[in-house]
């Protein structure tokens, strides 16, 4: 109960924005037509620290800087409780107990844990700071449980107080406009808010509400609390008149809470699939030294290699950022995993990503991703087995993703590596939530999907057809009669206007025999004029040469629901279908296709244009049109700037399509995700080229978790001076 006292240095940064110029890098080529990738070469770093540059000393712009302001989308269905939080970045395995060994988890509600054991429960005081020159906390005292849920869901910086003084000692100036309020009978405590509780020898106590159970001003609340004697860390208040009764001897004097209307806009946010929008695995590109947030299994090894020993561990490179992560199982079941405290609904879909590699000096790694939901009812998984892998830098992309069928409180993203096979590589992994039902037909049902008049609709298992699953058990095929031939879901969805939506999925010609074309298409439907996004794919591999594709389309006004929606090109062979995404995007018109470049801008001596297909001898990777740009000083490039709340522990990735807009190839550049604002600026980016040209477009992604705070992001592109232009495609950060 007691809190720490001591003096803390506290360090004051500039918030700035840290880029890099080199652009020195080989990336090989992908293509829509099935082709397997040839030899991949990205180097990159990520530079996820405070950086001391100034804004204005390190982006040159060639004119006023509009923000795109972004939201996230909420479906209906909201919960009483505020948002999740995520797994703090500070610590260092479960309860932190890489720093403090012996810790471990008494309790958890919204993505916040109780930890043991206290000095009450036989432990000692083991000082932390949530980030560099913050007031420092004890772990497990009860005031560090309430200052890390403060910090993390509402942004309010730790300040001195002891648990009867938390409350009392709140100031506006520590951040997240709470309010004060008495326990006075006049009004009760919402979820999420913090209590402080008196006592005869000062220190007092501190909890967090959990819920609260009250019918005409009589009933009980819930808490979560650290460092009481015994119990798991919950515990239960009586309510009497709508106040809230002692606690043993300590009285409840308060509680912060925010006011009722930001309340309900918090509540409602953590209702459906959309949120959080963002990545929800914390390091996934293993970027900093440690384990951190993952763990290993069986016996296996597991390190995170960064790029300065490279040389003498590994023969890959990291795919993006400075570090990636290797492991390898003497047994089955060896590999890697990461918990992901999130509570989950029925009907809510997520999906993972990652790319994998052999990291050792030979080929041949093998494995599978699985993405488990757990907790509360029965487990469910999806899984997508990959390899034999390439060795080097030619990374391979794998995904899945899992409908539930049920509630659940927890996600594990794992790896297993096959036994006496090569090291496993792996980075730039990401877990979201999507908006498709079924996007794996993982049930052998096409349940949620239909089949216009001229098509038919089935599901197919492993080994159907000569062609296995992309990821799962089962995959869906349709074949049309007529051009409009073809196979959706229709999702509600509430859609303003500057929304944007993406949609991915991997497809194949379902047989022996290649051929299959056709075209994905998201639809905005509803309130007002139906828009559409669509990317033409085809002529496809067979089997299970499976292609990726993709497309994003931005809102011009308000729609009640989206449509997702194949369409097979008549007479041609079956299209195999799988691992269908739709998420939310913040970034605006990351397709190009709506009024030009509008939310997108050019910095330093910068051409930039929005070209139609057929220009510069390229065809848009989806939609109508494509970016492209070309410089003559270093620095130069787009960029787009969106103002977004982020929390520390939040992730988000990156993801484009990059081609040498013109004839002949050779296009360089990098790509970079930046979070802005509140606090010091971070930065991931991934290198890329000499890039293919014509319509040989590759896919790049990179991801960065936030360390604290931040009020938006910046994606930039930058393409290296004296170049062939670089045609950019298909943007998305999610």
């Amino acid at each position: 109960m007691r809190h720490e006292t001591r003096t803390w240095k506290v360090e004051l940064f500039a918030t700035g924005i840290l880029f890099a110029s080199a652009l020195t890098a080989s990336y090989g080529t992908i293509s829509l037509s099935g082709l397997r990738p040839a030899r991949t070469a990205i180097h990159a770093a990520d530079v996820s620290a405070v950086s001391p540059i100034a804004v204005s000393n390190s982006l040159r712009t060639s004119g006023r800087t509009s923000l795109v302001v972004q939201h996230v989308i909420v479906p209906v269905n909201p919960a009483a409780d505020p948002p999740p939080v995520r797994v703090p970045p500070w610590w260092s395995g479960p309860c932190d107990d890489n720093h403090y060994p012996g810790s471990f988890p008494l309790s958890t509600w919204d993505g916040l844990t109780a930890c043991g054991p206290g000095p009450n429960r036989g432990g000692y005081d083991s000082a932390v700071e949530f980030f560099p020159g913050a007031w420092g906390e004890l772990e497990w005292e009860c005031v560090e449980l309430s200052m890390r849920w403060l910090y993390l869901e509402y942004g309010v910086r730790p300040y001195a107080a002891n648990g009867s003084d938390v409350v009392a000692d709140y100031s506006p100036a520590d951040g997240g406009d709470l309010q004060k309020i008495s326990n006075d009978g006049t009004s009760l405590p919402r979820p999420g808010a913090v209590l402080s509780l008196g006592s005869d020898w000062g220190e007092g106590h501190t909890a967090v509400v959990t819920g609260v159970h009250v019918a005409h001003g009589n009933g009980t609340i819930g808490i979560l609390e650290q460092n009481m004697n015994g119990g798991n860390g919950t515990n239960t208040l009586e309510v009497f008149k709508n106040v809230v009764e002692p606690d043993y001897t300590m009285p409840v004097t308060g509680w912060l809470q925010p006011p009722p209307e930001s309340a309900e806009r918090a509540a409602a946010m953590a209702g459906y699939a959309a949120l959080p929008a963002g990545d929800l695995v914390l390091d996934g590109g293993f970027n900093h030294q440690g384990p951190g947030a993952w763990h290993k299994t069986g016996r296996s090894r597991f390190q995170v290699e960064l790029s300065p020993t490279l040389a003498s561990k590994s023969a890959a490179a990291p795919y993006e950022g400075s570090g990636f992560a290797v492991t390898q199982a003497a047994a089955s079941g060896g590999g890697i995993y990461q918990n992901i405290a999130f509570p989950v609904a029925a009907g809510e879909s997520f999906c993972a990503d990652a790319k994998v590699v052999s990291a050792g000096a030979a080929a041949g790694a093998r494995g599978e991703l699985f993405l488990w939901l757990l907790g509360d009812t029965r487990a469910q998984s999806a899984s997508a087995r990959f390899g034999p892998l390439s060795d080097g830098d030619r990374w391979r992309n794998v995904s899945t993703c899992v409908t539930a069928t049920d509630y659940h409180s927890v996600i594990r993203i794992q790896f297993y590596s096959s036994p006496h096979t090569g090291a496993l590589g792996i980075d730039a992994v990401d877990v979201h939530q999507s908006f498709v039902s079924n996007g794996s037909f993982d049930h052998r049902s096409a349940a949620g999907w239909r089949a216009t008049k001229h098509s038919w609709l089935a599901v197919e298992t492993a080994g159907k057809l000569a062609t296995m699953p992309y990821e799962g058990n089962g995959f869906a095929v349709t074949n049309s009669s007529s051009s409009s031939g073809s196979v959706y879901e229709n999702v509600p969805l509430p859609i303003e206007a500057g929304d944007s939506l993406c949609a991915d999925a991997e497809i194949v010609t379902a047989g022996a025999h290649s051929g299959a074309r056709g075209k994905m298409a998201i639809w905005l439907l509803g309130k007002t004029r139906s828009q559409v996004a669509f990317v033409r794919f085809g002529r496809l591999a067979a089997k299970s040469h499976w292609s990726a594709i993709s497309t994003c389309v931005t809102a011009t006004g308000p729609h009640s629901s989206f449509r997702i929606q194949f369409f097979d090109a008549p007479r041609a062979p079956a299209l195999g279908i799988d691992a269908v995404d739709v998420h939310q995007s913040f970034v605006a018109n990351g397709g190009f296709n709506d009024h030009g470049s509008v939310g997108w801008h050019k910095a330093g001596r910068t051409w930039f244009g929005v070209e139609p297909a057929g220009k510069l001898h390229t065809s848009p990777y989806e939609g109508d049109d494509f970016g492209a740009t070309a410089t003559s000083v270093p620095g130069g490039g787009i960029y787009q700037e969106s103002s977004l709340g982020i929390r520390a522990g939040e992730s988000f990735c990156a993801d484009a399509e990059v081609v040498t807009a013109g004839a002949r190839p050779g296009a360089e550049g990098e790509m970079s995700l930046t979070l802005l604002g509140r606090s010091g600026s971070q930065v991931s980016f991934v290198r890329f080229g000499p890039l293919p040209a014509k319509g040989q477009w590759t896919p790049v992604s990179t991801c960065v978790t936030s360390a604290g705070p931040h009020s938006g992001f910046r994606i930039r592109f930058y393409d290296a001076p004296n170049k062939p232009a670089l045609g950019i495609d298909a943007v998305d950060v999610r």
